[in-house]
Formats: structure tokens, C-alpha cells, sequence
């Protein structure tokens, strides 16, 4: 975004060379956004693939505005500049909220991935509070789903260091030791934060939200997500033993 400077640039064959600002900026937000951390890399001097284990802090909430051209207008004092091409990014469209974290634990020769993932829930969220704090989160692991409080997500999925404490002398005694967290961030996804609906207008939860709970069950039991569970599964033990 901040750009680079780039001295004697030719548009045209026979005009004089301009300093330019070679950057980019997003030209339209989309509801959801998916950032891949590069958490594998390439080791040139031994040729094998390696798991960067830096610490990685991310925020609850995330305001994309700056990233915008919009936002780059508005920081350079060209707010009367008009976007060419996508829709406008409105101030209110910039915002966006935590919704899932997918999880790598190991090294690149042997690891395993699985999921945090906040609850959809409804409605416009106030600017001012943190709704992923206090929305229910559950950690999806292989067939098990089970509650997952965000209050550890710095803890579980920001890698880096963490402690180890060993016993010994049948636990008479505690040495702690600081040891690189095999578990970190491999890619996070964020949800557009929903304006307020207009008055009249009805708001639905989810496409199962005026389905009969038969229709739900079928639609979560049925034939194609048993076998999809089913194959799920006997891959991530195929990982495990390789």
C-alpha cells in the first residue's frame, strides 16, 4: 500500500521519463476474505522444506479500508478522486470480524490440520465491542467437534514459543523450559461485519433456518456427508501413519 518509488519510468517512446508510485490496493472488498500464511519454506542450503514456526498475532477485528483505493484516496487527500471499473468500497463494507482459523501442528514431514470456527450469528454488530469474544467457537478436529473457547486463541494458534514443564524426581521438583509451539495459524478467514438490516426487511439465519428439522437432519446426516466423513477420516489416519 505505502508504494514504491521508481525513477525514470518511459510510458511513451519519445516523452520524458516520469518518477511513478508502483503499488497495489484492492479495488472491491468481498464478503469473505482468506489470508494464506506462508508457514512452509524452501531451505536453500540443505534443498528440504522447512516449517516456519514464527509468532504470528492477528487481530479479532479488522478494518480493510486502508487497503482500498477508496482508503488511499482519503489518506493522500484525494477524496473527490472517483474509483474507475469495481463499486465503490463504502466505510461501512470495511469492516470484518474473525470467523475461522485453520490450524497446522508438526513439522512438514508430519502434521496434521484442523479447525476453529466461530458460530454465524445474525444481524449488525456494534463497531465498538469484540462479537468474536462473545460468540460460541468450536474446534472441528477429524470427526469430534467440541467447544473451543476464543480466550486461547493467542495460546493455540499465534505459534512462536511456548513453555514445557517437565517433572522429575516423581514430581518433586518442575523444570520449565522454553520450547518452538508446533501448533500455528495456517490460514484465517474473516466475514464482512452485516449492516443493520432496513426496517421491514426479514432476516434469515441461514438457508436451513426455515427448514423443518427433518430437512436439517437429512441435510447434515445424509448419504454424501457419511461418506464424505467417512473418507475424511480415512485419510487424516493415512497422514498420520506416513
Amino acid at each position: 500500500v505505502e508504494g514504491e518509488q521508481i525513477g525514470g519510468y518511459l510510458w511513451e517512446d519519445g516523452q520524458p521519463r516520469e518518477t511513478i508510485t508502483k503499488r497495489q490496493c484492492i479495488a472491491q472488498l468481498s464478503d469473505t476474505l482468506i489470508f494464506h500464511l506462508k508457514r512452509f519454506e524452501l531451505n536453500f542450503d540443505t534443498f528440504r522444506r522447512e516449517k516456519v514456526n514464527d509468532a504470528f498475532a492477528f487481530p479479532l477485528r479488522l478494518n480493510m479500508r486502508r487497503y482500498t483505493k477508496e482508503g488511499l484516496a482519503e489518506a493522500e487527500g484525494r477524496v473527490n478522486e472517483r474509483t474507475s471499473g469495481a463499486q465503490a468500497n463504502a466505510e461501512e463494507d470495511c469492516e470484518y470480524e474473525l470467523s475461522g482459523v485453520v490450524v497446522h501442528t508438526g513439522t512438514t514431514e508430519s502434521g496434521h490440520y484442523f479447525a476453529y470456527i466461530k458460530e454465524p450469528t445474525s444481524g449488525a454488530a456494534d463497531s465498538t465491542t469484540t462479537t468474536t469474544a462473545s460468540s460460541r467457537w468450536c474446534e472441528f478436529n477429524d470427526s469430534e467437534v467440541t467447544p473451543f473457547s476464543p480466550a486461547l486463541l493467542e495460546a493455540e494458534t499465534f505459534g512462536g514459543k511456548t513453555l514445557a514443564h517437565d517433572l522429575y524426581s516423581g514430581g518433586a521438583s518442575v523444570v520449565t523450559t522454553e520450547i518452538v509451539n508446533p501448533k500455528s495459524a495456517y490460514m484465517l478467514i474473516y466475514n464482512r461485519v452485516p449492516k443493520a438490516p432496513a426496517a421491514g426487511d426479514q432476516l434469515s439465519l441461514s438457508p436451513l433456518a426455515d427448514a423443518s428439522p427433518l430437512v436439517v437432519q437429512n441435510k447434515l446426516q445424509g448419504p454424501v456427508m457419511q461418506k464424505f466423513m467417512g473418507q475424511l477420516e480415512l485419510e487424516n489416519a493415512q497422514h498420520r501413519l506416513s
